[in-house]
C-alpha cells in the first residue's frame, strides 16, 4: 500500500492550529481527529490543495452518523479514507472505496488478541497501535497478522529508546515491524529498522534528519544460509548518501557490513569507543578473510558443474577501506558529528569497548535525545565494568 513516500509519518491532528501545522509539513497523510458536519468539506479541500490525504475519524466526526450514511457522506466531500475503533465500520467504508485504518489501544496480551480476532473479521487496510512505544505488543501483533501497522502517538516523545522490532512486514520487506508513525508533533526525526528485525543478527539503524542520514551500526547476518543471504540484498538506503556511522561494538553482526558499506560506496566517518576500533583491526581482517575462502571453495565446487564463479561479499582491501575511516573516541567524551547532532558514548559492559550511545538531535530549535544501546551486558562480571546507568 503506497500510502507513504518517503517520510513514513502521519500526523494526527486535534486542533485548528495543528491541522495548519500539519497542512505545511513534509507528512504525507494527516489524521484528522476533529471534524463536524460542517467543516469537514473545507478541511478535505485545504488538505487535498496541500498535497496530504485527509483520513477522518469517525468516532470523532461531530453531526456524521456512525453508520454507512455516514461514511458515503465522507466518501462524497472527498475524504481518502477513515479511522476508526469501530470493527463494525470498517467493512461498509471498505465497500464504498475508503482507505481504513483500525485504531487499537494495546495494554496487555489479552488485548492483542482481542485485537487480531477482530482483524482477521473486519480486515481493515491499515492498524493503527496505540500507544506505539509498546515495541513488544507491535512485534507481536506482526508474527500474527498481516496488515500494515502504525505505531501510533509517538510525536510528543522527547527521547526514544531505539528497539528493533523483530518482523518483517510486506509493505516494507526486511526493514520494521511496522510500516510508519502518527504524530502530534510538528517534526519528528525517522528511524527506519534496516536489519535485527527478523532475528537478533545484522543490526543495522538509519537515523534520518531533515539534513542529516546516520547509521547506527552495520552488522552481519548470521545463523543459516537463509539467514546469510541477506548480506548480498542492496541496503533499503544509498551508501554514499550516510554520512557517517556509528559503531555499537565489534561482534560482527554488529559491524560486519562496514566493509560492504565502504564497497557500496560510503566515504563518510565511522564512530567507535577506542577499544572497539582495536577489535575491528581484528574482525573485519578476519571477517573478510573468511568471505575470501568461502568464495574460493564454492567457485571450484561450482567449476565442477560448470556454474559461475562466486564472488566475495567482501575482501580484505574492502576491509582495510572501512578501517582507514574509523575514528575512535572516548568514553564520557561529546561529540558534535555536525551543527545538528552530538553523541556521547557510555560503557555498556557487554565486551571491551561496547558503548550505549546517547544522541542528541536537533531541529527546528527543539532537542531530542536519543538512546541507542546496542547489546547490554550483565552486572558484576569479571574484568567488564557494570553497563553505565
Amino acid at each position: 500500500m503506497s500510502l507513504f513516500t518517503e517520510r513514513k509519518v502521519a500526523a494526527a491532528v486535534r486542533t485548528q492550529e495543528d491541522f495548519q501545522a500539519a497542512l505545511a509539513s513534509k507528512v504525507d497523510i494527516i489524521f484528522l481527529l476533529y471534524s463536524s458536519l460542517l467543516t469537514i468539506e473545507e478541511q478535505i479541500a485545504k488538505a487535498h490543495e496541500a498535497g496530504k490525504k485527509l483520513f477522518i475519524h469517525m468516532d470523532f466526526a461531530e453531526g456524521i452518523g456512525k453508520d454507512r450514511v455516514g461514511l458515503e457522506f465522507v466518501k462524497q466531500k472527498g475524504a481518502d479514507g477513515i479511522l476508526t475503533t469501530k470493527t463494525g465500520m470498517i467493512k461498509p467504508a471498505k465497500e464504498i472505496g475508503l482507505i481504513t485504518v483500525q485504531r487499537f489501544f494495546i495494554v496487555d496480551s489479552h488485548s492483542v488478541d482481542t485485537a487480531v480476532d477482530s482483524i482477521r473479521i473486519a480486515k481493515p487496510d491499515i492498524v493503527e497501535i496505540m500507544p506505539g512505544v509498546v515495541c513488544k505488543k507491535i512485534a507481536e501483533f506482526a508474527r500474527k497478522v498481516n496488515t500494515p501497522i502504525l505505531a501510533g502517538g509517538l510525536g510528543n516523545l522527547k527521547k526514544m529508546l531505539i528497539t528493533p522490532l523483530r518482523r518483517e512486514q510486506r509493505v516494507y520487506p526486511r526493514q520494521t515491524g511496522s510500516f510508519g508513525i502518527t504524530s502530534k508533533g510538528a517534526e519528528i526525526m525517522k528511524i527506519k529498522f534496516c536489519g535485527a528485525t527478523i532475528g537478533v543478527t545484522g543490526s543495522c539503524h538509519l537515523l534520518t534528519t531533515d539534513n542529516h542520514k546516520i547509521l547506527l551500526d552495520c552488522g552481519q547476518f548470521q545463523g543459516g544460509k537463509e539467514m546469510e543471504k541477506l548480506n548480498n540484498e542492496p541496503f533499503p538506503f544509498d551508501p554514499e548518501e550516510i554520512e557517517c556511522v556509528i559503531v555499537s561494538h565489534a561482534h560482527i553482526d554488529h559491524c560486519g557490513r562496514l566493509p560492504l558499506l565502504v564497497k557500496r560506496g560510503f566515504k563518510g566517518a565511522i564512530y567507535c569507543t577506542d577499544a572497539t576500533a582495536d577489535l575491528l583491526e581484528v574482525m573485519l581482517k578476519d571477517s573478510a578473510y573468511i568471505h575470501e575462502k568461502d568464495a574460493e571453495w564454492q567457485t571450484k565446487k561450482n567449476a565442477r558443474t560448470g556454474k559461475p564463479a562466486v564472488e566475495p561479499l567482501y575482501t580484505v582491501k574492502d576491509a582495510e577501506n572501512a578501517l582507514k575511516l574509523v575514528k575512535p573516541i572516548l568514553y564520557d567524551q561529546l561529540v558534535e558529528l555536525n551543527d545538528h547532532v552530538k553523541i556521547v558514548f557510555n560503557d555498556a559492559g557487554h565486551i571491551l569497548g561496547s558503548a550505549i550511545t546517547e544522541i542528541w538531535v536537533t531541529e527546528n530549535d527543539t532537542t531530542s535525545k536519543i538512546v541507542f544501546s546496542g547489546d547490554l551486558g550483565v552486572m558484576d562480571r569479571p574484568i567488564l565494568r557494570n553497563p553505565v546507568k
